[in-house]
């Protein structure tokens, strides 16, 4: 005779696939939440300056490793840069739990444009945003939980 009974390990697998489902959803909205919010130039409410648009066109995401990857800037000043938000964004959707996803700069003056120097204040894009992760975090659980 063959039970209809649902099996206690059954309900249990279901709610850890559902619940790790979730939890994956959240880690990659926030990831895509934070590299955005670090992105808002200056003139949109942001703390990231943007001149000709190279600083935050060389932006990238890698996953498990921070590598950055080889840019050049052309010598056009007419030439406006753009963030790569696919590259981002595939990055992310590949990221699985338990992995770090880095979010990189390839422009050699990223950290002074971040950090300050002796001659210019720093404009914290990147701490700004980071140290908004409880929050953006917070958001999308209750986003989720809807």
């Amino acid at each position: 005779m063959v039970s209809n009974k649902i099996t206690l390990a059954a309900v249990v697998d279901k709610f850890v696939l559902e619940t790790q489902g979730k939890l994956l959803a959240l880690f990659q909205q926030s990831c895509q939440d934070l590299f955005e919010r670090a992105l808002v130039p200056i003139a949109k409410g942001g703390n990231m300056p943007v001149i000709t648009g190279f600083l935050r066109s060389s932006f990238f995401t890698t996953l498990n490793t921070p590598d950055v990857p080889i840019m050049f800037r052309s010598d056009d000043a007419s030439d406006l840069y753009h963030v790569n938000d696919m590259q981002i964004s595939l990055t992310i959707a590949d990221a699985e739990l338990g992995d770090k996803v880095y979010g990189v700069f390839a422009a050699n003056y990223a950290a002074y444009q971040e950090y300050g120097t002796s001659k210019m204040a720093g404009k914290f894009f990147v701490r700004s945003a980071a140290q908004q992760w409880p929050q953006i975090v917070e958001r999308n659980a209750k986003l989720l939980a809807d």
